[in-house]
């Protein structure tokens, strides 16, 4: 149970302001880590399509650079990645 204010008591003041601060720092923290992992996987996820593309361009995925770029964008959007089908292109 908190205590009542009472004029002149600086330990209750003091304890207030310290848990308030606290509060706050464990809140900052949590935002910090949110955007630290956003951030995180942003860059994941460009090094993922630009991975993607070189793999097109060299011929290692079957798939064309807009199947890749597609995926990319699935997945930052909706969590999850499409089903492709299973055609193999045929060299030119």
């Amino acid at each position: 149970m908190p205590r009542v204010w009472r004029d002149g008591d600086p330990q209750w003041l003091s304890a207030s302001v310290l848990r308030a601060l606290e509060n706050r720092l464990v809140t900052a923290q949590v935002a910090a880590a949110s955007v630290n992992t956003k951030r995180r996987e942003m860059l994941r996820l460009a090094l993922a399509a630009v991975a993607g593309k070189w793999a097109v361009e060299v011929g290692v995925l079957p798939h064309t650079a807009d199947e890749v770029l597609d995926t990319v964008r699935c997945v930052r959007e909706h969590g999850s990645v499409p089903r492709f089908s299973s055609r193999r292109r045929t060299a030119p």
